[in-house]
C-alpha cells in the first residue's frame, strides 16, 4: 500500500501468517519492491475527503482509503509486471494440478484499451442491502455458507468430465446448471464451429476450449440481463475488503462468508461495462475471483445488478420471497429463468397468464438459447411451454425436486425429424396459444375455432366443431384428438413413421461418490443415453398397441423427464443410472 514501509509490511505479514493472502500477496510484493510510489497518508486522506466528502476518522474514510490503496497497488502491479499486463487470464478454471493458461482470445478487446479504473465502484450500502435481501432474505442462515463456498471450477483435465462445472455445496446448482448449459452451447456449437456440432471422441475437450466456453457462458448470461439497462455490471472481489475481513475475522480466504449486507459490501465491488467487448475484457481479468469460493455468488449478483433489482422484483410473482429458498438453500426457479430468458419469472409456461381482476402470472416471454425440462411435469405439477422444450440449441437444464442438472445432444436433428409430426403439432400449438386468452391454460373461446382452422388450413366436419364448442371453450387436447381422428394430422401415405434413435448426454456436476467408484475419489457424473422414440399415434394405430420398438427399456427419474419432451421414449445406458440428485 502507498506509504507503507517494507519493514512494516514484513512485520504485518509475519503476524498475519495464518491468513491466506493469495495472489494479492504477490501484487503487494512487486509493488513494495519498486520503492517508487510513496504517497503519504496525509495526501491520501486529502484525496479521500475531496472525492468522497467524508470525515477524517469516519468509517467511510477508512473504507475509501482502503479502496484507493488497493486500486493504486493493482495499477502499479500491472504496469510493472509484463506477464500480468499481457495475459490477465493466465489462471485456468480447471483444478490447479492440471492448470493450463487460457488464451486472451476470449476477447477481442486489447488490454491497452481497458476502460479507466474509475468504472470500478464500491458497492453502495443501500444496493448491498437490496441484493442481500433479494438473495437470502431478511436474516442470514446456513445457506449463506453454502453460497459462499462454491466457485466456478471445472473437472480434472485428465478425466472424461473435464468440461463439467463441479458442485461442492448443495444449493448453487441454480447457477452452475444454467452456466453449464450455456457453456455446452458454446463448446459444441460455438462461433468456431457454426451450426455444426463439434464433439471429439469421448467428449474430451482442451483446457483452452473449456475455459473459453465458460467465460463466453458467463458473458452471455450477464449481457443478456443488461439488455434493458444498457449497462452490464460485473461483481468482483475487493482485495482491500478481503484482507480487512480476513484480519477482522481471523480466517483464511476460503473461510470468508457473505452473511450480511455489510459483509457483501466489504467483499464485493462492481465493474460496469457499456459494451459487450468491455464486459468480455473485464471477465477475462476476473478468472481468479470466479474460481474462488464466492464465484457462483458473484455471477448471480452480476446478473441481478445488470437486470436491476427493481426490474427483477417486477418480474416475480411473489417479490417477498428470497431467491435462495429456505430452509435448505436451494435455488428458486426464478433464478434459473434469469439465466435462461434474462427475466426472473417464476413460471415455465409460454407467455403471460391472465387470471382476471388485474392478476397475471408471468411465464417465458420468448425464444431461448438453452431450454428446461423438469421431473415435476411428469408428476403433473406443471407444464413446460414450447419455448423451453424447443430451445435454439439442443441443451436443457433438468430440474428435480431439489437439484438442477443438464441434458444435451451433440446433434441438432434431435429437435427436427422428417418422419414424425412433432414439429407440425408444435406449430399448431403456437397458433392455438396465440388465441389462448388464459396465457397458456390450454383452451380458447369457441368463436376462435373457425379462425384457427382457417389459418392452419385444417378441415373438420361441422358436427365435430359443434362437439368441441359445446362446453363453452375449445380444449387443446380435444382439438388435437379431433384433428387426428379426421386424418388431418395423418402421416404421409396414411402410415405411421419409423421410430428414430437419438443420443443424449446427462451431466450432473455435484461432486459425490457414486456406485462403483473409489470412496476417496468423488466426481461428477457424465452418462450417455441411447433413446428410441416411437412415432406419434396415428388414426391407423390402435390406442392400446405401441409402435414396435425392439428395445428393453431402462427406468430412472430422468427417463420421465425425457418423455415430457419425446413421448413414450425408451432409454438405455451403461453403468450407473443418471441421477437427478
Amino acid at each position: 500500500a502507498p506509504g507503507l514501509r517494507e519493514a512494516d509490511y514484513s512485520n504485518v505479514r509475519r503476524h498475519l501468517q495464518p491468513i491466506s493472502f493469495g495472489p494479492l500477496d504477490g501484487i503487494v510484493r512487486r509493488f513494495m519492491s519498486t520503492k517508487r510510489l510513496r504517497t503519504s497518508t496525509a495526501m491520501m486522506d486529502d484525496t479521500v475527503e475531496e472525492i468522497y466528502g467524508c470525515g477524517e476518522n469516519s468509517e467511510d474514510m477508512l473504507n475509501a482509503r482502503r479502496r484507493l490503496m488497493a486500486d493504486a497497488a493493482e495499477r502499479r502491479a500491472r504496469q510493472l509486471d509484463p506477464l500480468l499486463a499481457s495475459d490477465p487470464t493466465s489462471v485456468t478454471f480447471h483444478h490447479a494440478e492440471q492448470a493450463r493458461p487460457i488464451s486472451t482470445a476470449t476477447s477481442s478487446c486489447p488490454v491497452s484499451s481497458l476502460p479507466p479504473r474509475a468504472l470500478v465502484h464500491p458497492l453502495a450500502l443501500a444496493e448491498a442491502e437490496d441484493l442481500f435481501r433479494l438473495v437470502f432474505g431478511e436474516e442470514a442462515g446456513p445457506s449463506c455458507a453454502q453460497w459462499s463456498g462454491q466457485g466456478l471450477t471445472l473437472g480434472r483435465q485428465d478425466t472424461h468430465h473435464a468440461f463439467v462445472l463441479v458442485q461442492r455445496q448443495g444449493g448453487p446448482c441454480g447457477v452452475l446448471a444454467p452456466l453449464q448449459a450455456l457453456m455446452l452451447k458454446h463448446l459444441l456449437f460455438g462461433d468456431a464451429h457454426g451450426d455444426k456440432a463439434y464433439h471429439p471422441p469421448g467428449l474430451v475437450f482442451s483446457s483452452h476450449a473449456c475455459n473459453r466456453a465458460l467465460l463466453a457462458a458467463v458473458e452471455e448470461a450477464v449481457w443478456g440481463c443488461a439488455s434493458e439497462s444498457g449497462e452490464a455490471a460485473l461483481a468482483t472481489l475487493d482485495p482491500a475488503g478481503v484482507l480487512a475481513m480476513q484480519a477482522e475475522r481471523g480466517v483464511g480466504f476460503s473461510e470468508l462468508i457473505v452473511d450480511s449486507a455489510a459483509s457483501m459490501r466489504t467483499l464485493v465491488r462492481v465493474r460496469r461495462s457499456a459494451t459487450r467487448e468491455a464486459l468480455a475484457e473485464a471477465l477475462s481479468e476476473s478468472v481468479e475471483d470466479l474460481r474462488s469460493g464466492l464465484g457462483a455468488l458473484l455471477v448471480l449478483l452480476s446478473l441481478l445488478m445488470s437486470r436491476g433489482t427493481a426490474r427483477v422484483q417486477s418480474d416475480r410473482d411473489d417479490p417477498g420471497l428470497p431467491l435462495v429458498t429456505l430452509p435448505f438453500g436451494h435455488a428458486s426457479q426464478e433464478m434459473v429463468n434469469l439465466f435462461l430468458c434474462h427475466k426472473a419469472v417464476a413460471n415455465v409456461f409460454d407467455g403471460c397468464m391472465d387470471l382476471g381482476e388485474g392478476m397475471k402470472l408471468q411465464g417465458i416471454p420468448g425464444s431461448v438459447q438453452v431450454g428446461f425440462l423438469t421431473l415435476l411435469e411428469s408428476l403433473h405439477y406443471c407444464t413446460v411451454g414450447e419455448q423451453l422444450k424447443r430451445p435454439s440449441w439442443p441443451v436443457w437444464v433438468v430440474g428435480s425436486e431439489s437439484h438442477y442438472s443438464v441434458l444435451f445432444a451433440t446433434d441438432r436433428d434431435v429437435q427436427n425429424h422428417p418422419d414424425d409430426q412433432e414439429n407440425k403439432e408444435a406449430s399448431l400449438r403456437r397458433m392455438f396459444d396465440a388465441r389462448d386468452e388464459s396465457g397458456g391454460g390450454g383452451f380458447i373461446p369457441p368463436e376462435s375455432l373457425a379462425s384457427f382452422l382457417e389459418e392452419t388450413a385444417m378441415e373438420m366436419p361441422q358436427n365435430d366443431r359443434d362437439e368441441l364448442m359445446a362446453a363453452g371453450m375449445v380444449v387443446w387436447h380435444d382439438l388435437l384428438a379431433a384433428l387426428k381422428t379426421n386424418n388431418a394430422l395423418a402421416f404421409g401415405g396414411g402410415e405411421p413413421g419409423a421410430a428414430r434413435e437419438l443420443e443424449l448426454v446427462h451431466v450432473n456436476g455435484i461432486d459425490k461418490t457414486r456406485k462403483g467408484q473409489c470412496a476417496s475419489v468423488p466426481a461428477p457424473s457424465v452418462v450417455r443415453i441411447r433413446v428410441w422414440v416411437p412415432p406419434p399415434w396415428s388414426p391407423h394405430q390402435s390406442q392400446g398397441k405401441e409402435s414396435e420398438v425392439e428395445v428393453e427399456a431402462m427406468s430412472a427419474p430422468l427417463v420421465d423427464c425425457i418423455r415430457t419432451r419425446w413421448q413414450r421414449a425408451r432409454c438405455r445406458w451403461e453403468g450407473d443410472a443418471p441421477s437427478l440428485v
